[in-house]
């Protein structure tokens, strides 16, 4: 496909994601439409992934993660061991870490809301947790809460904040991390979405992980 083509293919899936994503249900309670009313309004905001994946950056032992796959999930897609993704926590410093400035640059852009992976699927939280030390107060070289700075300064631009959150809710093949974990935890199959999460709570369960009644999906404040 030739370059103009791909950008005006990329467009038109941008906007078919949206023109379907920002329209409310036609069964939607008036109460959840009301709630949702500014983000269908909003249409524009940045989602960060930040963490541990940052030091690998895409690369471990020789081998690249496609830029189409995410960095973030290098861990799995590369099969790294548990002891060997851990090592790269002493390395994540956060030294650039400016969130007054990432603000005021999603404001200045136009966005109207930021949403950051407080804690993503491989557990790292970027906030001190009682759950687990894999965070990054007790785990990393950042040694600070990388969560609350960043929610007051976007708040402070006038934006809303949001955080999504990972359960410990492995999807398609469990990772070498969550193997490590758990080396009774079975794959999960193609079945059905009610299946793989009932077989994923009981994996996590038999793990001895915590399990915390937060969403997989942001919440906006």
């Amino acid at each position: 496909m030739k370059p103009r083509r791909s950008v005006i293919a990329l467009a038109l899936s941008a906007a078919a994601f949206l023109a379907v994503e920002t329209s409310p249900s036609a069964n939607a309670a008036p109460a959840s439409a009301d709630r949702t009313q500014w983000f269908r309004e909003a249409r524009f905001g940045l989602f960060i992934h930040w963490g541990v994946y940052a030091v690998p950056a895409g690369e471990w032992n020789g081998r690249k993660v496609s830029p189409t796959q995410g960095g973030e999930w290098i861990s799995r897609l590369l099969s790294i061991p548990s002891a060997d993704y851990r090592a790269f926590a002493p390395q994540f410093t956060a030294s650039r870490y400016e969130p007054q400035a990432w603000a005021k640059l999603a404001r200045e852009a136009g966005m109207k809301y930021v949403v950051v992976t407080a804690k993503h699927p491989d557990d790292f939280a970027l906030y001190d947790s009682a759950a687990s030390d894999w965070n990054a107060v007790k785990a990393s070289a950042a040694v600070r809460d990388l969560l609350a700075p960043l929610a007051a300064a976007v708040r402070a631009e006038g934006l809303r904040f949001g955080a999504y959150y990972s359960q410990s809710q492995p999807r398609g093949r469990l990772s070498r991390l969550a193997r490590s974990i758990s080396p009774t935890a079975k794959p999960l199959s193609s079945s059905s979405p009610c299946e793989r999460a009932g077989r994923a709570d009981r994996a996590s369960a038999a793990s001895g992980l915590p399990r915390l009644n937060n969403p997989r999906f942001p919440f906006l404040s």
